[in-house]
């Protein structure tokens, strides 16, 4: 029976709501009883709504381009890590390598894969949620809002590394089994566990460090029978580490046998200093958000406005030297900003540190009057939701601390929603529990979730980059490139594709190089033309010092044929513009290189062949000599002087 039948007054609203409430309670017992049904209905719903826009559009700065070209890349025999710079580990690239091992290079097993990603992501949350509450709607909701809002499109391993690990989790160390199924479960966590490090090894420390802490506090949740807890911590820490070795011994033999087994290992040592590092940021930033907004609802003597100053000040910005990532949004935004969907991301991103608190806090709550009456099940309870806040705080410091964009919060939302509807479920009976403080917190939270999830929902599934349905657009083109590159573009786009796509291809060969900056990879995977680029992303914040001369030298060494330049600002502030910060590269590729137009936002440069520049002092009259193809494949050489706004033009025959 559902019990939210029995939150209802006995009176009017019952009455009135009553027939509703006994379809969902007959729906309810319906799905309990055939429980691999709801799972093969949330399949089926995944796979009709993806196909509704998944070949829907093509960002030409988006992650599958980055996935495709280095899969590419290795499976012509380029060394990962040691030829080509990954940014994350090499499960994240290997299964898109052996998919282009059987049908060749093709963008479609790219979506395809992501998309696989995830629906198992919410199968697997509907799993967490049903096996903690036992609720077959609410488990149902929250698999629903996953598979709704999945994340950045290329990147849904985020969401499935976390619901994944949260759920594997709760099995071993929180949920009822027998003891034959617990080790069965630590076996598959284990195992997961150092998957978890092969695709992203930070995500693999902050959830073996989740692990570790799960551990300890195993014994306490039942003192009856701490004696045989803390056997199972001792043997739950040594198969964790023995399953995460063996997971990598043919990693590593493959890595050797290939000749990157350096670099393979040197990352793990770099990857650990990286999260302490953010691991302390995050703790600090979080700790001032929250006195930040505890102090929010009083009157504030207005110095936001001179930080805003001096974080946006001119000549700040403008500085090829300012190295500063996209900023978060102000806490007062959440009240103040001048649009709801500015207030509403404010919010997403600030609510999760607020929310964890309360979940942490109803957590406490639940420990203490569980040791105090005696009662495990309620020291359990909190237990879960330790777990479950644990592993959905983990993606926090990505978009928290590095890239506040609605995109990396989408990421993080996967594992949260299903917190949240744990949480929830918990919160609810929380209230029926004699203790004031508890129905307090219950209560509080109850209703912040509700509105956190509803805000998301609405928010997220009209924003394309969060990979919903708003990616399609309402008049589409078809588009097609090399590499089965294919999409539905918005009309009004389709035309600059296009003439990007027949100028690259025009004018160079699949033996040329096309360098994009600061990030651009999807023009190389779908034209069919290789880049040098030893790592494919670059900006103000990740640029190394010598920049400028390294990137100059390497367009003397390779002569690309043609040169990319996107001034989009990759962090949200002016200095992030590559105009700004790689101004002299911006200066060099202008001066010997041929501007060709800019389509889809990215000024093309192509290399001079043959070509006679007749130059005069005058900065009022600039003459060149070029060639191009005519309709009807005659080359014509054309005078152009430039002089005032006027351009005129001579054409004779080439001879």
């Amino acid at each position: 029976m559902l019990e939210t039948i029995r939150l209802i007054p006995e009176r009017g609203t019952k009455r009135l709501l009553h027939p509703v409430f006994t379809l969902f309670d007959r729906i309810s017992n319906f799905t309990e009883r055939a429980g691999a049904w709801r799972i093969l209905g949330l399949i089926l719903f995944a796979l009709l709504y993806y196909s509704c826009y998944g070949l829907s559009g093509l960002q030409l700065r988006g992650e599958g381009g980055t996935v495709a070209v280095i899969a590419q890349r290795i499976l012509e025999g380029e060394r990962p890590l040691a030829d080509t710079f990954l940014g994350y580990n090499l499960f994240w690239f290997y299964p898109i390598v052996g998919l282009f091992a059987i049908t060749g290079p093709n963008f479609l097993d790219v979506r395809l894969f992501f998309y696989l990603l995830s629906i198992i992501t919410g199968v697997l949350g509907y799993r967490a949620v049903w096996r903690v509450t036992g609720r077959p709607l609410l488990s149902i909701l929250a698999a629903v809002v996953i598979i709704l809002i999945p994340g950045m499109q290329f990147r849904t391993y985020m969401g499935l590394l976390a619901v994944g690990n949260l759920y594997l989790f709760l099995e071993v160390f929180a949920l009822e089994n027998s003891h034959r199924w617990r080790l069965l479960w630590l076996i598959g966590s284990g195992l997961f566990l150092g998957f978890t490090f092969l695709v992203r090894i930070d995500l693999g420390i902050l959830f073996s460090t989740l692990a570790l802490g799960s551990l300890l506090i195993y014994p306490l949740v039942d003192l009856r029978s701490w004696k045989r807890r803390i056997r199972f911590s001792t043997l739950t820490l040594a198969s964790y580490a023995i399953l995460i070795i063996l997971v990598h011994v043919p990693v590593d033999q493959f890595a050797a046998q290939h000749r990157f087994r350096n670099e393979f290992w040197s990352q793990y040592i770099s990857s650990k200093n990286d999260v302490a590092k953010y691991l302390t940021a995050v703790s600090r930033d979080s700790a001032k958000a929250l006195w930040e907004l505890t102090q929010s609802a009083g009157p504030k003597p207005k110095p936001a406005a001179v930080t805003t100053t001096e974080k946006g000040s001119q000549a700040d910005t403008d500085s090829n030297k300012d190295r500063r990532i996209r900023p978060r949004p102000l806490i007062s935004d959440i009240f103040l900003a001048s649009s709801s969907g500015a207030r509403h991301f404010a919010f997403f991103v600030y609510y999760p540190i607020a929310g964890g608190a309360i979940i942490i806090l109803l957590s406490a709550l639940l420990f203490i009057r569980g040791w105090r009456t005696d009662n495990p099940e309620l020291i359990r309870k909190g237990f879960i939701l330790l777990i479950a806040t644990g592993s959905a705080l983990t993606l926090l410091p990505q978009y928290f601390l590095f890239r506040p964009d609605p995109p990396h919060v989408s990421e993080m939302m996967c594992p949260f929603v299903i917190a949240a509807a744990i949480a929830y479920d918990t919160a609810l009976s929380a209230r029926r529990i004699g203790a004031p403080m508890l129905r307090l917190v219950g209560t509080l939270y109850a209703i912040l979730a509700a509105i956190h999830i509803v805000f998301y929902i609405e928010y997220g599934i009209k924003r394309p980059s969060m990979g919903s349905y708003a990616i399609k657009s309402r008049s589409e083109v078809f588009f097609r490139a090399d590499n089965g590159v294919s999409a539905y573009l918005p009309s009004e786009k389709a035309s600059e594709y296009q003439a990007l796509y027949q100028t690259i291809v025009e004018h160079s060969t699949p033996k040329d190089y096309v360098v994009c900056f600061p990030y651009q990879p999807t023009v190389n995977f779908m034209t069919n033309r290789r880049s040098y680029l030893y790592n494919l992303y670059v900006d103000n914040a990740t640029a190394s010092p010598k920049f400028a001369e390294q990137a100059i030298a390497e367009i003397e060494k390779y002569k690309p044929a043609a040169i990319l330049v996107d001034d989009f600002p990759m962090n949200q502030i002016p200095a992030s513009r590559f105009t700004v910060w790689a101004a002299p590269v911006y200066k060099y590729i202008k001066d010997h290189y041929d501007y060709a137009g800019t389509e889809v936002g990215n000024e093309i440069y192509l290399r001079r062949k043959n070509s006679t520049y007749l130059r005069t002092n005058s900065p009022f009259n600039i003459a060149l000599a070029c060639k191009f193809q005519s309709q009807s494949g005659r080359e014509i050489s054309m005078l152009c002087s430039r002089s005032g706004g006027g351009i005129l033009g001579l054409a004779l025959p080439h001879l």
